[in-house]
């Protein structure tokens, strides 16, 4: 049996370089922008066209009626949300230049539909589900909005959690009872904290924007908590934004458009 020469080995080498790199290659899934589609209600298998709803034309009752069953019950009447099913892009998988597969991406969006003072559609556009909040807070703190009634305690349901600087964070259901002057936290039945805890306007710092749970940075609170943690869903967190406009605006800073953009 013959010895392998330096050539053989190098022969070797390259074979075994191009059988990896056609191995990797097939492991690739390309992204390519295709036209957007969006998804109609949940279960009819069909599509729907947003480019129906035109500005200065379409009403807010046309949009509630076509649009209504992604609505997610934002009190605001120049404001309705609807979550929906988007996608703009096609995923392609490879070996090498050859396609063997492709398919769409959908993705949970919401479609933003802002109304003018007569009721007519002023301007449409998407958040991607991770920017839902930064785009409801760009609302907020651009367009006027009639102040809050506070006659009656304005409650909003959700999860809750107060942690402090180092500590861990417990999130259970709760309501948040929003007052003129401040917040009241009141704990569900799960909650460790038997007790109301109440949280002057004055004490609420500093909104922060989270990939799962948000928090306000607070100030004064007992225990060495500094933060109050929550999940809420669209319209209760729009309510909050809402109220912290109006009762400390400070806390709330308007995020660039750079941040909230959809594909």
């Amino acid at each position: 049996m013959s010895r392998l020469t330096w050539c053989d080995y190098r022969g070797l080498i390259m074979a075994s370089t191009i059988f990896v790199g056609v191995w990797t290659a097939g492991c690739l899934s390309v992204p390519v922008h295709v036209q957007p589609q969006t998804q109609g209600p949940k279960g009819s298998g069909g599509l729907v066209d947003p480019a129906t709803i035109q500005l200065g034309v379409t009403t807010r009752e046309q949009v509630v009626k076509n649009w209504g069953w992604g609505d997610t019950q934002v009190p605001c009447d120049r404001l309705f949300i609807s979550e929906i099913k988007r996608s703009t892009e096609r995923r392609v998988e490879t070996v090498g230049v050859v396609p063997l597969d492709t398919f769409r991406v959908w993705e949970d969006q919401y479609l933003f539909v802002e109304f003018d003072e007569k009721g007519l559609v002023s301007r449409t556009h998407f958040s991607s589900h991770n920017h839902l909040y930064r785009e409801m807070l760009l609302y907020v703190t651009g367009t006027p909005l009639k102040p809050m009634d506070f006659l009656h305690p304005v409650e909003i349901n959700g999860r809750f959690g107060f942690r402090g600087r180092y500590g861990g964070h417990d999130i259970r259901d709760g309501t948040l009872r929003l007052l003129p002057d401040a917040m009241e936290y009141v704990p569900g039945p799960e909650s460790k904290t038997s007790s109301p805890v109440r949280i002057g306007a004055s004490q609420i710092e500093e909104f922060n924007d989270g990939m799962t749970f948000h928090s306000l940075l607070l100030s004064g609170l007992p225990h060495g908590h500094n933060r109050l943690e929550f999940f809420l869903k669209p319209a209760e967190a729009f309510t909050l934004f809402r109220y912290l406009q109006q009762v400390a605006p400070d806390s709330l800073r308007r995020p660039r458009a750079s941040e909230t953009k959809a594909g």
